[in-house]
């Protein structure tokens, strides 16, 4: 919802907004997916919505595994994970965390730890999901970049955690 400021302090210029939408991973990550699918669809003459209409069809046909891997590769969806590290980079480092929520530390810590618990979950049954469809059904390119995408989010899910822990520890030896 958008609104009339009155008395504002500074006008947003073309390059401020700019700046703002390049750090907004939500619309690079909803960008970077439309792009992805479309290119999917366009190599399969398929409809395809997610990754997991794309497992069968890797397997399927294999001759297209090179281009698939091309789509993704070149849609940068393999490096949002390194993106959300620039964005925000407080979650992996423990004075940048305790500097930006230091008015809300413990309150933060904890929704932070919610937030990562989901993510961690969701992240491991992915992976867990991939490395049986890899047992099962034979070595598959598409398949191996997906699970090391999920071993590089599952490693970044612990080296979020790790801050958490450190600041907890300040939490508690900082109380009066």
């Amino acid at each position: 919802m958008l609104e009339n400021v009155s008395d504002i302090i500074l006008e947003a210029s073309p390059e401020i907004i700019e700046i703002a939408e390049s750090r907004n991973l939500l619309n690079s990550q909803t960008t970077i997916l439309f792009n992805l699918f479309k290119a999917c669809r366009d190599l399969y003459g398929v409809d395809i919505q997610t990754f997991e209409q794309l497992t069968p069809l890797s397997y399927k046909y294999p001759e297209k595994t090179g281009n698939l891997m091309s789509i993704i590769s070149d849609s940068g969806y393999l490096d949002l994970w390194r993106k959300e590290e620039e964005i925000n980079p407080f979650n992996f480092d423990t004075k940048l965390f305790i500097d930006k929520y230091s008015e809300h530390l413990q309150d933060a810590v904890l929704q932070n730890r919610i937030a990562l618990d989901e993510c961690r979950e969701r992240y491991k049954d992915q992976f867990d999901t991939l490395k049986l469809i890899a047992l099962y059904n034979g070595n598959n390119p598409y398949i191996n970049c997906l699970i090391s995408l999920y071993d590089n989010l599952i490693a970044q899910c612990d080296r979020r955690e790790k801050v958490l822990n450190e600041v907890e520890f300040y939490i508690k030896s900082h109380k009066k």
